[in-house]
């Protein structure tokens, strides 16, 4: 396949949050990777993208059953270690009603639309709204704008 196209069909793959999807993504660049004949430079977005995509296999489904067993704690434990945030931050990201801060650190840290969703639902701020609310939290994933209450936490 030329290089044209297999950029543009790892991009689709990259764009799709379904598992499936998510592991052929992560099986294609694993080839490229290894078969990498191209300058070092050029690499480094794949290997990141890569790393992003073990990351997000290895900690989505511990911090899903973290968030289904109804272990709070644990869960922000989880999605620290999975972007990278303390504690606090998390904890207030979860608590903040608007969806933003939420959005903010799963942006931050490139987690999925599908990861965002889950959490926002589970443990986060759509949980026990109606149908209406909750796409309004679930939208704020689109054009997140990180709180207030955030950026002071992060100084």
């Amino acid at each position: 396949m030329p290089a044209k196209d297999r950029l543009r069909h790892l991009l689709e793959l990259a764009a799709d949050a379904r598992s499936e999807t998510r592991a052929a993504l992560k099986r294609e660049l694993q080839e490229l990777l290894a078969d990498w004949q191209g300058d070092d430079d050029a690499r480094a977005p794949f290997e990141a993208l890569l790393a992003k995509v073990a990351r997000e296999e290895a900690s989505g489904p511990k911090l899903i059953n973290q968030l289904r067993a109804g272990n709070r704690d644990g869960a922000i434990a989880a999605l620290s270690a999975l972007s990278g945030s303390d504690g606090a931050r998390v904890s207030d990201a979860l608590d903040e009603e608007s969806g933003t801060a939420l959005a903010a650190l799963c942006h931050a840290a490139g987690l999925s639309r599908a990861l965002f969703s889950d959490i926002a639902i589970l443990a986060g701020p759509a949980r026990g709204l109606d149908l209406a609310e909750m796409k309004r939290v679930l939208d704020a994933f689109e054009t997140p704008a990180e709180s207030p209450r955030l950026r002071a936490n992060s100084r």
